[in-house]
């Protein structure tokens, strides 16, 4: 994904919308079936880790169930 010079700057300026835009990516990733799970779920789960697909290389499929 390419994100437009403009819109960068948009979201450099303010943390909580990077934090926002950050998120809907991400889940749109895990709801794809593509974000990979951490090595250490008990740890990301109680610090509430974001899950996100892999910059290169296969993506990761969730099994069904």
């Amino acid at each position: 994904m390419m994100i437009p010079t403009r819109l960068v700057t948009a979201l450099s300026d303010n943390a909580d919308v990077l934090d926002a835009s950050v998120c809907v990516l991400a889940a749109e990733d895990f709801i794809a079936g593509r974000a990979i799970p951490p090595q250490d779920r008990s740890t990301a789960e109680r610090e509430g880790w974001i899950w996100t697909a892999p910059r290169w290389g296969p993506a990761y499929t969730a099994p069904d169930g």
